[in-house]
């Protein structure tokens, strides 16, 4: 039950019905607590953030992000870490887009994390976000070289929406 909620709220989120998306994320998070399932609250709490994100609510998904990294611990699992270093880049260039040195650093966390952990998939996601970002300052060699590596390394999942969107960002980018 717990997973269903929340991937139905995930995915309500990726079709922009996002009123509906932070409903049943919400009760999915209510579910993991009274369940005890603290290993994926940081997951929850990252994409509750997302669809505030998307809703323009950055205020309010900055405030999760920074709650969760507060909150996270072994006992909750660090496998989201990354990507909640990510999401606190992306949310605080929303809210000031010239804080771009802070953004890139913890951009560069977030990768760093990410790799430590072996997690691929949000290495990527970061490093499309500082690719992005070094592409905004006209340093598009350097968007290239950090984010060719690490799309090259995947092998499946060219469908998926994180591959789909390196992918063409590096087409972009060339």
């Amino acid at each position: 039950m717990l997973l269903s909620t929340i991937s139905r709220g995930r995915a309500l989120g990726e079709l922009g019905r996002l009123q509906e998306a932070v409903t049943e994320i919400q009760k999915g998070i209510a579910e993991a607590r009274r369940t005890g399932v603290g290993f994926m609250l940081p997951m929850m709490y990252g994409w509750l953030a997302d669809v505030h994100s998307r809703s323009g609510d950055h205020e309010i998904a900055a405030s999760i992000v920074e709650q969760t990294l507060r909150e996270i611990s072994d006992a909750t699992g660090r496998s989201w870490e990354a990507e909640l270093h990510r999401q606190r880049a992306e949310t605080l260039l929303a809210r000031n887009p010239s804080k771009i040195a802070e953004a890139e650093s913890h951009l560069m966390n977030a990768i760093e994390l990410a790799r430590r952990q072996n997690s691929k998939s949000l290495e990527l996601r970061a490093a499309v976000s500082l690719a992005r970002l070094l592409r905004l300052q006209q340093r598009t060699d350097q968007a290239r070289e950090l984010l060719e590596p690490i799309y090259h390394w995947f092998e499946e999942g060219a469908a998926t929406s994180d591959i789909r969107r390196a992918r063409d960002f590096l087409m972009a980018l060339h």
